[in-house]
């Protein structure tokens, strides 16, 4: 009861001081549309960085699908058969390949041959693009294909 006798209402602080926030703010909007804007911007940099090394993983798995495919059609066949550079699936542009022998050195080949017994004359299938390179090795002795990072 206050002094003069009345009963006293409590009103809560929460209305006196303001209202309810039933929204945002203008600048908290504001804030929100500058990071999306930041984001969009940020994002074309990324992905142009992205882009070569996950197309250059595509084209060694197509790269080493057609190799497996000439060894298995060699065994079908009965018949040698070749892979040489211009055999290799369409690449895009910025990929180059390039058929080495097999081993350490740098000396290019015209052709890796799959024979029906299951050899193989070896060698390495080079994919690059820019700095970026991939190699499979196709194993002489055993025919085996695989994918080896330098």
């Amino acid at each position: 009861m206050s002094a003069t006798g009345s009963p006293r209402r409590l009103v809560s602080r929460e209305r006196v001081v303001g209202r309810e926030r039933d929204g945002f703010t203008l600048l908290e909007l504001l804030v929100v549309l500058a990071l999306i804007a930041l984001i969009i911007t940020a994002l074309p940099v990324a992905l142009r960085q992205v882009m070569p090394r996950q197309q250059l993983r595509v084209a060694e798995a197509d790269v080493a699908t057609q190799l497996r495919e000439m060894q298995g059609r060699a065994a079908r066949t009965g018949r040698t058969q070749e892979f040489r550079e211009e055999s290799a699936a369409e690449l895009p542009g910025s990929i180059k390949l390039e058929l080495l022998a097999a081993g350490e050195a740098t000396l290019q080949v015209s052709a890796i041959e799959f024979h029906p017994d299951g050899s193989t004359s070896g060698g390495r299938v080079v994919l690059s693009a820019g700095e970026r390179r991939r190699e499979l090795q196709v194993s002489a002795l055993t025919g085996r294909i695989r994918a080896v990072s330098r």
